[in-house]
């Protein structure tokens, strides 16, 4: 199989940049697969898992954020918020994240921002179902 450039960016960090055979992501169109060739495309990406398969045939799960997802010239490039491979999720973190997220939408109070709150949910979710 072909091979195409793949570049992972946060705000703050470089998460991956490499070769890869293969990568499966998600938009709010539902789940999609981008192999070597593909056409250009600009896409919003929503908090999901991902996975790519490495050009030695490695497989990488991680943890995305929205972001924008980005083919042009035959690479791949995700500008996310956020990003953790299956093995830097915190799992204590996540579980936290979803108690808070799960009390907040339970209270009945003016101040909760649901649509956050939902929000908060979902990533706790996606990440805690990737590192089991």
């Amino acid at each position: 199989m072909k091979n195409f450039k793949l570049r992972i960016l946060t705000n703050d960090s470089n998460v991956f940049e490499g070769e890869v055979v293969k990568l499966f992501t998600e938009d709010s169109d539902g789940k999609f697969e981008i192999l070597a060739n593909h056409s250009s495309l600009i896409t919003m990406i929503i908090p999901c898992k991902t996975r790519f398969q490495s050009e030695n045939g490695e497989e990488k799960i991680l943890f995305i954020s929205k972001g924008i997802l980005k083919i042009h010239n035959k690479e791949v490039e995700i500008l996310c918020e956020s990003s953790e491979f299956k093995e830097e999720i915190d799992k204590d973190r996540a579980k936290k994240a979803k108690e808070r997220a799960e009390k907040r939408l339970t209270e009945k109070s003016e101040d909760i921002d649901i649509k956050r709150a939902k929000a908060a949910l979902l990533r706790a979710e996606i990440r805690l179902s990737i590192s089991e």
